[in-house]
């Protein structure tokens, strides 16, 4: 049992991509290498495919070996043959078809193994047969359908290097069924996009309609904002209609990064009152509880507010003191009930007790 490796060359005519492999690969001639495990006995010699391989030439000397399977190999073909039928006429009737001359170089090998004759070593299988039917019908009917559906290429456009049709050429933009030249007003650049109007105003300037650019006008205390088409104020001051207007701070205040409200707060220690920061007087036995809304004020542990004072909270005989928010500020021990400002025994009758609660 001995191998050999034969070499065909087949021409792409667009750029084309390998099943596998995620680039695509310019146009041109490409050989393909065919690894065959070549079995001899008495009567008669045979072959069995065991790689088939593209070879890739880039720049610079470097190569490289693609695995490509005959399968793959005939749909890469058939689809750049469907690409030239798009926009490619058969010169006559007489000549050698692309799928005919490229059918030719896969089946005729060169170099020093050409004179060797191998029988494949197995027949082709059903799903072979019906792949290579669907490729057959495909390479009749896509020309054909290219032809009668595709509009007529207009000045200033090519064929797309992938699928069907054709685009616009850089610098000339799709009007309907034309192509039409991108017109550049001043303070604009070029986008060399063959969508949309073509062109782009420069940082600092707005478009005002479809054919012109003006300066984007900031006014004092503002700056252009990343996009290069609007303005937005310096911290410091705010913006009133078409301008930018400085902060007046009040005494013992400062600015706030605030989207809405006022633009300033007062510090620690003062509340605001008409445009002004003034102290806020807190009561003997009361601290600042920071809070943004209410009595800036709490009384201390022990004192409770009345009349905007902190007054002492007087527990009676029996009770002890309650850290409630509300009421009188202290609770009866168990066994007594609250009566007015004091709290009286609860005497408890026969065959009763105290409940839950014990008051």
């Amino acid at each position: 049992m001995s191998s050999r490796t034969t070499t065909s060359t087949v021409p792409f005519l667009h750029p084309f991509m390998v099943t596998g492999y995620a680039d695509e690969l310019p146009a041109g001639e490409y050989e393909v290498l065919a690894d065959d495990e070549v079995i001899l006995s008495p009567s008669s010699t045979a072959c069995r495919r065991t790689a088939r391989f593209l070879l890739i030439k880039w720049p610079a000397g470097k190569s490289e070996r693609r695995t490509m399977d005959q399968q793959g190999l005939e749909l890469a073909l058939a689809h750049d043959q469907a690409n030239a039928n798009t926009t490619v006429t058969k010169n006559s009737e007489a000549a050698l078809s692309p799928s005919e001359d490229r059918k030719s170089q896969l089946t005729e090998p060169r170099g020093p193994y050409a004179s060797a004759a191998c029988t494949p070593a197995q027949p082709p299988t059903v799903m072979a047969l019906f792949v290579g039917s669907i490729l057959a019908v495909m390479l009749f009917v896509l020309p054909a359908f290219a032809q009668t559906n595709a509009q007529p290429m207009p000045e200033n456009a090519s064929a797309r290097s992938y699928g069907d049709g054709w685009e616009c050429n850089i610098g000339v933009r799709l009007d309907e069924n034309a192509c039409v030249a991108v017109i550049v007003p001043q303070n604009a650049y070029d986008t060399n996009r063959s969508y949309g109007s073509g062109w782009e105003c420069l940082h600092g300037f707005r478009r005002t309609d479809d054919a012109a650019c003006v300066a984007v006008e900031v006014p004092e205390g503002g700056f252009l904002d990343p996009s290069g088409e609007q303005w937005r104020c310096l911290r410091g001051y705010i913006k009133v209609d078409d301008t930018c207007q400085e902060i007046v701070l009040p005494a013992d205040a400062y600015l706030v990064d605030a989207s809405y409200g006022s633009a300033w707060t007062c510090e620690r220690g003062f509340e605001a009152t008409d445009g002004q920061c003034t102290a806020i007087a807190v009561p003997a036995n009361a601290y600042l509880n920071g809070s943004g809304y209410g009595q800036p004020w709490t009384c201390e542990r022990g004192f409770f507010e009345q009349a905007g004072l902190c007054e002492a909270v007087v527990i009676p005989a029996n009770a002890y003191f309650d850290d409630a928010s509300y009421g009188t500020g202290w609770k009866c021990d168990r066994e007594y009930v609250a009566s007015a400002e004091t709290c009286d025994f609860i005497n408890v009758p026969e065959n009763a007790h105290l409940d839950r609660s014990g008051n």
